[in-house]
């Protein structure tokens, strides 16, 4: 079986550019996974016989693509083009009404936290006695009003950066330009209708 390689890489990122929008994995909309492979993965892409493949190709993507990815999709990581990184800038500063509906009252004071501080490290924050952190993160998280990176520390374990939008783009080198919310949401729902088209899937999205 061929190792996945430089054609596999190009498919990948012309459907990113023709879509604004790929899902890292998913069985039924457009992925990385699905088209990198040419045929769609059920079930977790790390149990396919070429996952050591997939991850390796991913890599290169992922810096290929620009490395902006969120849980834009179904709660799902989404890689995302750079033609509409303005658009998730505007949502990231979080005045959509529904980014905040609901939202704890421990998430909103890690969200004035982690704007005050540009970066916190989850797994190192403990001053909301009684939260359930990891819950009030993802809260944050699945409503695209910080930026998360995971990484593994030195000694192997597995963590979570969160950053404030304006800390990431200044880490990235990106000067956002600035675009009024309702734009933002229409280029950004526009890509995620091309992203299900013809399928059943029914797609949640933090705006």
């Amino acid at each position: 079986m061929a190792k996945l390689g430089q054609r596999d890489l190009t498919r990948a990122l012309g459907e990113l550019e023709r879509i604004g929008l790929l899902l890292q994995h998913d069985a039924v909309l457009p992925s990385f996974t699905g088209v990198a492979l040419g045929e769609s993965v059920r079930g977790s892409w790390w149990a396919h016989p070429r996952a050591n493949d997939i991850y390796d190709l991913l890599q290169v993507f992922r810096v290929e693509a620009g490395g902006l990815s969120a849980k834009l999709v179904n709660g799902k990581l989404t890689f995302v083009a750079r033609r509409l990184w303005p658009a998730v800038a505007a949502l990231g500063r979080g005045t959509a009404p529904r980014q905040l509906e609901g939202l704890s009252a421990d998430a909103r004071t890690l969200l004035a936290f982690v704007r005050r501080r540009g970066a916190v490290r989850a797994d190192q924050v403990d001053f909301v006695p009684g939260a359930d952190l990891p819950k009030r993160f993802a809260e944050l998280e699945r409503r695209l009003l910080v930026h998360v990176e995971s990484f593994h520390s030195d000694a192997g374990s597995h963590h979570k950066l969160f950053r404030s939008w304006p800390r990431y783009w200044r880490e990235v080198g990106f000067s956002a330009p600035r675009l009024a919310l309702p734009r933002a949401t229409h280029e950004l729902q526009s890509a995620v209708d091309e992203l299900a088209r013809g399928s059943h899937v029914r797609v949640r999205v933090p705006w």
